[in-house]
């Protein structure tokens, strides 16, 4: 056996442990329920998520479906129970604590369960023999801290469990995304992320200091992940990329003229927004669905698209729909309470406005007038 170092930490009337281990050592003798097993104080496992982190370990992250370098380093520390196979010892001359940890193979099969993981068991099982990568050799250092308990009673686990987890403030995905952009990380997200930025710094943009990257606070601001996942799934951002040959310049003018032209017929603004459901990100998403089919309309009749030319389409929305005021009206109002009804309201309407157009005989090219 070998000794195993402890630090006192005293909580209230409580006192646990901070200990540095070998991870592959802990998750050799720790107790180990199946893959998406429940479990009594845990959450069940899941392989995947096992191998996810064992992969970062060795220095790999997966991000869509790219693999980029990585550190490999857990800095946060899971928590553990010792069941009473260990006892912990206490020298009171030089006042240190330490466990007896097995050492050689036989050790490691009598101490087999007996330790149980509250918080941390995926960090933990990225380490077992069978889970880990074949590249984390058992030459290669890696220590990680843990928080050590002695045994624990069932609602004690749980309620460690629970306030370590269900008290974490979750960390804002917009705040991600601006962390992975610095790390050359979004791969195809990327030329979406700058586009967004663009829209949020152009003096031309109606977005400008309008949009949160990362974590800024504007109030009624739009989130720069929300714009960019709208963007790429109403097929606007490929269809400006395909007109304008991927210059990103023209795309945010373009872009630009075609909100504009929405503040004129409405008469609003996306910088001093008020209540209107527009000026809101249900609007834009409402909106920026259209956009596509508009230019197809212009395409078909042959016309530039202009701030003019959206604004004529515009005002004939109401016409080709039935509903005269698509934001406020009690027919259609409710659709802007949720995103999916949304799409799938301008989706209806960009067929209706299609529809209408070609019914009055118009058509053209389209020339991309930015």
């Amino acid at each position: 056996m070998k000794k195993m170092r402890l630090y006192p930490v005293t909580q209230k009337n409580v006192t646990f442990y901070a200990m540095i281990a070998d991870p592959r050592d802990i998750a050799a003798v720790m107790k180990r329920a199946k893959a998406a097993e429940s479990q009594e104080n845990q959450r069940p496992w899941s392989k995947t998520k096992v191998k996810e982190i064992a992969r970062f370990v060795t220095g790999w992250m997966r991000v869509g479906a790219n693999n980029h370098a990585a550190l490999g380093l857990l800095p946060n520390a899971p928590i553990i129970s010792l069941t009473e196979s260990f006892r912990i010892h206490h020298k009171a001359a030089s006042d240190e604590y330490y466990i007896l940890f097995p050492e050689t193979e036989e050790e490691f099969v009598e101490y087999a369960d007996s330790i149980e993981v509250i918080d941390g068991q995926h960090r933990i099982l990225a380490f077992a023999e069978d889970l880990r990568e074949p590249e984390l050799t058992d030459d290669t250092v890696y220590e990680m801290i843990f928080s050590v308990f002695a045994p624990l009673e069932v609602a004690e686990k749980k309620e460690i469990f629970m306030v370590t987890n269900e008290k974490q403030t979750k960390v804002e995905s917009n705040l991600l995304r601006l962390f992975k952009k610095q790390l050359n990380l979004l791969d195809d997200d990327e030329k979406l992320f700058d586009l967004v930025c663009r829209m949020n710094t152009e003096d031309y943009s109606p977005l400008k200091d309008r949009i949160i990257v990362g974590s800024d606070l504007i109030t009624k601001g739009y989130k720069e992940m929300q714009l960019s996942k709208i963007l790429d799934k109403s097929g606007v951002y490929e269809k400006l990329s395909r007109i304008t040959d991927e210059d990103e310049a023209r795309m945010c003018r373009g872009l630009s003229y075609y909100l504009k032209s929405w503040e004129k017929v409405y008469q609003v603004s996306f910088r001093n927004p008020g209540k209107d459901t527009l000026t809101k990100i249900s609007g834009l998403r409402y909106i920026l669905y259209l956009f596509s089919d508009m230019l197809e309309i212009l395409k078909d009749q042959k016309k530039p698209a202009t701030q003019e030319a959206f604004e004529e389409l515009i005002r004939q929305l109401p016409e080709a729909t039935g509903v005269a005021n698509v934001f406020t009206s009690d027919e259609t109002s409710l659709a802007f309470r949720g995103e999916g009804a949304t799409v799938k309201l301008a989706k209806e309407h960009g067929k209706m406005l299609v529809s209408f157009t070609k019914n009055k005989g118009e058509s053209s090219n389209l020339a991309a007038a930015w």
